[in-house]
């Protein structure tokens, strides 16, 4: 009989531990959450969206990517609604065997070029094989979401995808992600050149709140023009301290700082978390 009781205990307090998290995995947020991730030398975001989905736009060049998930996603709801790739660089897609291989993910959406790299062709395949769907996107495209926010694909189109096939920079896939009146636009690693044709297909002014920072802040990107168009509040460079690279550019620092706009480097500041409810933002 004791035994009994407290088998009925156990069964009781699990159930309300079931119910506990299904409340609070149903529920609805009214924050849309944005979180500019430290992976080292690459790039990674994880937003999570008001209504519970879990997008990850890149994921970095290793393994760091898991660490820096457990650190924002709760330990319940440790799933990634979708995967976006911006282009076919080891340190924007790296970071995906690791994550096919622990976390439950719906599909993964990237610009598939004429060629991959054996190394990516290899990893989509064996996320076709647990059953991941993977999205081919081009641009133009609007993605809309459960919560009503939207991506707008902006590049590349299909032509653009063909054209610049021996600049793998130039595929990069570019952003932008409208929630209410906040926006944000992500640019992979595209170039100076690729920046100045899709300006000249876009309508007069577009200012957004935060700009993540093509190449990692290098001199081959964010022109002058790019930044009095976007005319961004915040800019956010994904980077590690010790790259061989010595990146950021100090001419693009020093851009930023005259045009006014707010820089965060994650090689010195780590994750920049963000909170937006269409109107305004919150760090």
């Amino acid at each position: 009989m004791k035994k009994l009781f407290i088998w009925l205990a156990l069964g009781g307090l699990i159930s309300l531990i079931i119910i506990i998290i299904a409340t609070t995995k149903s529920s609805v947020s009214s924050w849309l959450r944005i979180s500019y991730l430290d992976i080292g030398q690459g790039d990674a975001a994880l937003i999570t969206t008001t209504s519970g989905q879990n997008i990850l736009i890149d994921c970095g060049p290793n393994q760091q990517i898991l660490s820096a998930l457990s650190r924002k996603l709760r330990w319940w709801d440790r799933h990634l609604d979708i995967i976006i790739i911006s282009h076919d660089h080891a340190d924007h897609w790296g970071g995906l065997p690791y994550l096919i291989n622990k976390y439950p993910i719906q599909q993964i959406i990237l610009a598939q070029p004429p060629q991959l790299s054996t190394e990516l062709a290899n990893v989509l395949n064996d996320a076709q094989q647990k059953g991941i769907i993977i999205n081919d996107v081009r641009a133009p495209a609007v993605i809309k979401l459960s919560d009503n926010s939207q991506l707008t694909i902006l590049w590349p189109t299909n032509e653009q995808l063909i054209r610049y096939q021996d600049n793998i920079n130039n595929q990069s896939l570019v952003i932008l992600w409208q929630y209410g009146h906040n926006k944000f636009l992500w640019t992979g690693d595209l170039e100076a050149d690729a920046e100045s044709e899709l300006l000249a297909q876009q309508p007069i002014g577009q200012p957004i709140d935060i700009l993540k920072i093509a190449h990692h802040g290098s001199l081959t990107a964010t022109s002058l023009a790019w930044l009095n168009y976007w005319q961004p509040k915040i800019a956010v460079i994904s980077l590690a301290s010790t790259n061989k690279f010595g990146l950021p550019s100090q001419l693009i620092i020093d851009r930023l700082r005259r045009l006014g706009i707010r820089l965060w480097r994650t090689d010195q500041l780590s994750d920049f978390n963000i909170l937006s409810n269409g109107q305004l933002i919150w760090q």
